[in-house]
């Protein structure tokens, strides 16, 4: 089985989902901030973070504690993202379950592996025995990787939330990630994905507040 420090503490995040309209990591930070201080819920830090394949921007307030205000900000957001967002804005509350510190913990991190899935009706309990006991820990302790961080959306599609902070976006494409990838566990659960999105990111900001 696969090792690596568990770290004591998730923090639930707000996620916001939006395409870009005006690059300017000064002004996207001054909303992100103003909207965590509009919503007046504990938020501590906003993340930003762009996929290297799509203009959409993944914009996270991580909150200090968990916060039934988050479940009511969408007009606030959508307020506050008028001057550079486009088109929809999607809006989740994510429910912070497990984190692992990375093989090359203090390294930069300066993208951002992400996958949504739900799983076939029946399949929860194994999935996260998977990604709790193998899946994450394994891809953990590949080198490169900083950070691994697990969450369940509140009350969106795709519910289950993984995401891996590292130095390089080559990291996925590594003999030591591959390897946890293709193990006997891996290959009984990955059919039973649905909805599944996976997005490299270029981390934009990360600012406490």
């Amino acid at each position: 089985m696969f090792t690596s420090a568990s770290l004591s503490r998730v923090q639930d995040a707000v996620l916001i989902e939006f395409d870009l309209k005006i690059h300017s990591p000064h002004l996207l930070a001054e909303t992100l901030h103003w909207i965590a201080a509009e919503a007046a819920f504990p938020a501590c830090a906003v993340e930003a973070c762009q996929g290297l394949a799509e203009s959409r921007i993944s914009a996270y307030l991580r909150l200090e504690k968990s916060s039934s205000a988050a479940n009511g900000i969408a007009p606030m957001v959508r307020e506050g993202l008028a001057r550079v967002a486009l088109g929809e804005i999607e809006i989740n509350h994510l429910i912070g379950m497990r984190a692992f510190v990375g093989a090359t913990q203090g390294g930069m991190p300066a993208f951002r592996y992400v996958v949504w899935t739900d799983v076939d009706a029946g399949g929860d309990d194994e999935l996260e025995r998977w990604y709790d006991e193998e899946h994450m820990p394994g891809l953990a302790a590949t080198p490169g990787v900083v950070s691994a961080r697990r969450f369940v959306a509140l009350d969106a599609s795709p519910r289950y939330y993984a995401c891996y902070d590292m130095v390089s976006p080559d990291v996925p494409e590594t003999a030591p990630w591959l390897a946890v990838r293709g193990t006997e566990w891996s290959r009984r659960v990955r059919p039973t994905f649905r909805n599944t999105r996976r997005v490299m990111s270029r981390r934009l900001l990360d600012e406490g507040l």
